[in-house]
Protein backbone atom coordinates (compact mmCIF):
# COMPACT_ATOMS: atom_id res chain seq x y z
CA UNK A 1 0.00 0.00 0.00
CA UNK A 2 1.34 3.16 -0.67
CA UNK A 3 2.86 5.23 2.20
CA UNK A 4 3.45 1.84 3.79
CA UNK A 5 7.04 1.32 5.44
CA UNK A 6 7.58 -1.90 5.61
CA UNK A 7 11.05 -3.21 7.58
CA UNK A 8 13.58 -5.45 5.08
CA UNK A 9 16.30 -5.80 7.34
CA UNK A 10 15.21 -7.11 10.50
CA UNK A 11 16.82 -10.86 10.48
CA UNK A 12 13.80 -13.25 11.28
CA UNK A 13 10.16 -13.16 11.51
CA UNK A 14 8.52 -14.60 14.37
CA UNK A 15 5.56 -17.02 13.61
CA UNK A 16 2.50 -15.65 14.89
CA UNK A 17 -1.23 -17.29 15.50
CA UNK A 18 -3.79 -16.68 17.76
CA UNK A 19 -3.22 -19.19 20.89
CA UNK A 20 -6.63 -21.29 19.68
CA UNK A 21 -5.27 -21.66 16.09
CA UNK A 22 -1.35 -22.84 18.07
CA UNK A 23 -3.19 -25.20 20.46
CA UNK A 24 -5.10 -27.11 17.28
CA UNK A 25 -1.96 -27.34 14.63
CA UNK A 26 0.37 -28.15 17.82
CA UNK A 27 3.63 -28.61 15.75
CA UNK A 28 6.77 -29.64 16.92
CA UNK A 29 9.02 -26.21 16.96
CA UNK A 30 12.81 -27.13 16.43
CA UNK A 31 15.27 -26.26 19.59
CA UNK A 32 15.12 -22.46 19.76
CA UNK A 33 12.71 -22.32 17.66
CA UNK A 34 9.97 -18.61 18.96
CA UNK A 35 6.87 -18.50 18.12
CA UNK A 36 4.12 -15.46 19.07
CA UNK A 37 0.31 -15.95 20.42
CA UNK A 38 -1.16 -12.81 18.57
CA UNK A 39 -4.20 -12.82 21.31
CA UNK A 40 -2.26 -13.50 24.55
CA UNK A 41 1.14 -11.81 23.67
CA UNK A 42 2.58 -15.09 25.21
CA UNK A 43 5.98 -17.11 23.36
CA UNK A 44 7.20 -20.36 23.48
CA UNK A 45 10.39 -21.85 22.20
CA UNK A 46 10.79 -24.84 21.11
CA UNK A 47 12.81 -27.61 22.83
CA UNK A 48 12.86 -30.00 19.29
CA UNK A 49 11.08 -32.77 21.41
CA UNK A 50 7.62 -31.64 23.19
CA UNK A 51 5.15 -30.19 20.38
CA UNK A 52 3.46 -26.78 21.10
CA UNK A 53 0.64 -28.17 23.73
CA UNK A 54 3.67 -29.37 26.01
CA UNK A 55 6.33 -26.44 26.14
CA UNK A 56 5.79 -23.89 28.84
CA UNK A 57 5.38 -20.38 28.29
CA UNK A 58 8.85 -18.74 27.80
CA UNK A 59 9.49 -14.86 29.33
CA UNK A 60 6.92 -12.42 31.00
CA UNK A 61 3.05 -13.32 30.52
CA UNK A 62 1.52 -10.06 29.84
CA UNK A 63 -1.07 -10.02 33.18
CA UNK A 64 -5.28 -9.00 32.23
CA UNK A 65 -4.83 -6.07 34.42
Amino acid sequence: EEGQVVATNIGSIIPTMTAAEWRTKNPMLVKGQLVHESDTLAFKVGNGVDRYNDLLYSGLIPSSA
